[in-house]
């Protein structure tokens, strides 16, 4: 269950407006884009996101169906 909230949170981060590091990436960019705006750099973030979920979806997918352990000493179902 944590690593699928971490999935979660981990894909919507990059484009949340909450997220201090949005705001360094933003600062950034304006060194070789200055006109770049917060809007702006949230859309071109944004394809990223179902991408980053698919892939984090099929890994903790093929860790659940393959009953792989998740970590040293752990099971993928809770006790």
């Amino acid at each position: 269950i944590q690593a699928a909230h971490r999935i979660g949170d981990s894909v919507t981060q990059a484009v949340s407006p909450m997220h201090i590091f949005l705001y360094l990436v933003l600062t950034m960019a304006r060194r070789y884009v200055p006109e770049m705006q917060l809007g702006t750099l949230v859309a071109r973030l944004l394809p990223f996101v179902p991408a980053f979920a698919v892939v984090w979806i099929g890994i903790l997918a093929v860790f659940f169906f393959a009953d792989l352990p998740p970590g040293p000493g752990q099971t993928i179902y809770l006790p």
